[in-house]
């Protein structure tokens, strides 16, 4: 059986000075980027909402942001 669900999402705007590549490499350098098997072993081990919360803020680098995968430009359109 499929279900339907609505979702509210944000949709924000930045604009910058700073060239396309230059943009992308600032926030690619502020976003967390885990060891996955540490972070899935360490996730595991949490007993608490608050333990695994910690986890989860410790890997995701100050900014609340994480990469679990990336996608090149060709990767991402399939060709």
């Amino acid at each position: 059986m499929v279900t339907n669900r609505k979702v509210e999402v944000d949709r924000i705007s930045i604009i910058s000075n700073k060239t396309f590549e230059e943009a992308v490499a600032a926030l690619e350098a502020s976003v967390g980027r885990p060891n996955m098997a540490e972070y899935m072993k360490e996730m595991m081990e949490t007993k608490t909402y608050a333990e695994m919360e910690a986890v989860m803020q410790k890997a995701a680098a100050g900014t609340g942001f994480m990469i679990f995968m990336g996608l090149g430009r060709k990767e991402g359109i399939g060709t």
